[in-house]
């Protein structure tokens, strides 16, 4: 062999070994963040907006401090859980009281919510 072959040979495997401990990583949504927690804080979020605008405020500290709570141990980034938080809350205001349950829940399960965090 050539000196010159054996540099590029080297030089491949040098390469290789960098890009394989460098290059993209291909995670689905569920490894990194818990998506499950994160529309379940929706939801509740959703719920105190809706109780809060309804005239009811304590029970809407109450589920604005569980939703919170089931954030706590989360590992999605404070950015996404702070645009579901901001939609959720708007989406809630808009619900009157008796649909809420239903309506938040349907907003727990829609595209709209899933499009806030499925680009990160």
């Amino acid at each position: 062999m050539k000196p010159r072959n054996k540099v590029s040979i080297i030089g491949f495997g040098v390469l290789c070994l960098v890009t394989s401990c460098t290059g993209p990583q291909f995670t689905s949504l569920e490894e990194r963040f818990d998506v499950v927690s994160l529309n379940d804080f929706a939801f509740l979020t959703c719920l105190s907006g809706s109780y809060k605008t309804g005239g009811y405020p304590l029970w809407s500290r109450e589920l604005d401090s569980q939703a919170w709570h089931i954030m706590n141990d989360n590992r999605t980034p404070n950015y996404i859980t702070f645009k579901v938080y901001q939609y959720s809350l708007v989406v809630g205001r808009r619900i009157p009281i008796r649909q809420a349950p239903e309506k938040c829940s349907d907003w727990r399960q829609s595209r709209t919510l899933s499009g806030l965090y499925s680009d990160y």
